[in-house]
């Protein structure tokens, strides 16, 4: 294991905030709905917006790896995708819970493809497929994290028979989390 290996890791593990705020998409944003909006909310459809965003957006982003470098991307699309958190907390309606998607799919398609592609130019010849495996480590994490503060969260924050008064601070504390991957990759940068 090389010096440049342990460092791909350290950025894999820093990417693991902004895919907490992609996996409370699908954990957290369901069970909210249902219990801020409407208790037959249709967030299928809200759920839906965020891949239709990502595969419009990607083309349309991916040029801008010619006027910056892919780690600068990275950092500026996880912003996009942990700040859109906060778009939740502005009030509880389907227009909200729409942008959030949106911008959580708009931040996706700046910083994965290109999250990807700086794994690829960083691996060392023949080892491409680990780093690539690896890219995808922090999915899998998330989803065990996400998976376990969206209950929490939602228990704590926005009972299913209390009061909604304080369900913005479920999102208020994923974007947080969130947001702690761009800054860490920021400061970190070198």
């Amino acid at each position: 294991m090389t010096k440049s290996f342990w460092r791909y890791i350290t950025l894999v593990c820093f990417a693991i905030g902004i895919r907490i705020a992609y996996r409370s998409l699908d954990a957290t944003l369901p069970k909210y709905m249902e219990r801020t909006v409407d208790s037959d909310a249709y967030y299928g459809t809200i759920l839906m917006l965020n891949p239709l965003t990502v595969i419009i957006f990607t083309p349309i982003f991916s040029p801008l790896v010619y006027v910056t470098s892919e780690y600068t991307l990275i950092i500026i699309g996880g912003f996009i995708s942990a700040l859109s958190c906060l778009i939740m907390i502005i009030e509880n309606s389907y227009i909200t819970a729409a942008f959030f998607s949106i911008g959580l799919g708009i931040g996706e398609s700046i910083w994965t493809p290109r999250f990807y592609e700086y794994s690829i130019r960083i691996s060392p010849k023949g080892k491409e497929g680990t780093y690539i495996a690896l890219t995808n480590a922090p999915l899998f994490f998330a989803s065990m994290i996400a998976g376990g503060l969206s209950g929490g969260l939602l228990d704590n924050y926005c009972p299913e028979n209390g009061s909604t008064s304080r369900c913005w601070v479920v999102w208020l504390i994923v974007a947080l989390i969130a947001v702690t991957s761009p800054i860490l990759l920021f400061l970190f940068r070198s």
